[in-house]
């Protein structure tokens, strides 16, 4: 069975993240990570964006929503805690899948935090995926293995620190020892750098595991938007 392909789309506008989403549903998408201000690694898109995307995309497609107030790092005041929350709640009114989020405290996860904005995912029905600022922890593994203990049903990493130039390619290494040390648990979506170039040797990689995923976004994009052929071409990879 191919693995998923989970495409990043730009949400900024009504316009523009409509066209993204049903773009990359047309080329294959099994799951739209939604996100505004993608120029800062983006954040919350509004909730008209969310609602609008649900309305029009085929419900075998997930949409996931980026719950990230500001840019900078991801050590979250209790005001933007608090805000958090309360978008999570709100986008799974609209009709999302799951939140894509995180929070740190040092180089390490805020165990606290991570546990508020988890609980109210999953009590709104709602999967959570831990975004790339598990990139940013000092041990990545340790990490990843806490963030699933609280209730985080995937990983999103790069295998590479954040910030960095490297991609997946370069954090293979890393990568395929945390699928080996989750054994299954939680899903590791694999980021960063994930292009036509690069996607048949991490597919290749990672061959027999069910519980690994792709994600996609600068590859993916023409003139600025989601093009569906080039997400067509990634699927047909990981189909191949």
């Amino acid at each position: 069975m191919p693995h998923s392909l989970e495409i990043c789309i730009a949400c900024d506008d009504e316009q523009l993240g409509l066209a993204n989403a049903v773009a990359a549903a047309r080329g294959g998408a099994n799951r739209l990570e939604c996100c505004a201000d993608m120029h800062v690694g983006g954040l919350t898109p509004t909730p008209a964006v969310i609602r609008a995307i649900c309305e029009q995309v085929p419900a075998h497609v997930e949409v996931l929503v980026m719950i990230r107030p500001r840019d900078g790092n991801f050590e979250w005041s209790d005001q933007e805690l608090s805000r958090m929350r309360e978008s999570i709640e709100t986008m799974a009114a609209c009709g999302a899948h799951g939140v894509v989020s995180g929070a740190l405290s040092g180089d390490s996860i805020d165990e606290s935090a991570c546990q508020q904005l988890i609980d109210v995912a999953l009590e709104s029905g709602q999967a959570f995926t831990f975004h790339r600022a598990i990139d940013a922890v000092s041990e990545r593994r340790a990490a990843s293995h806490r963030a699933v203990e609280l209730g985080a049903r995937r990983i999103l990493t790069a295998g590479t620190p954040w910030g960095s130039k490297e991609g997946a390619l370069e954090g293979l290494t890393s990568l395929l020892a945390l699928q080996r040390s989750l054994q299954g648990s939680a899903e590791i979506v694999v980021g960063g750098g994930v292009s036509a170039r690069t996607l048949p040797v991490l597919r290749d990689a990672f061959v027999d595991c069910q519980d690994v995923s792709f994600h996609a976004y600068s590859s993916v994009l023409l003139n600025g938007e989601t093009d569906a052929e080039k997400v067509l071409n990634l699927k047909a990879i990981l189909s191949g």
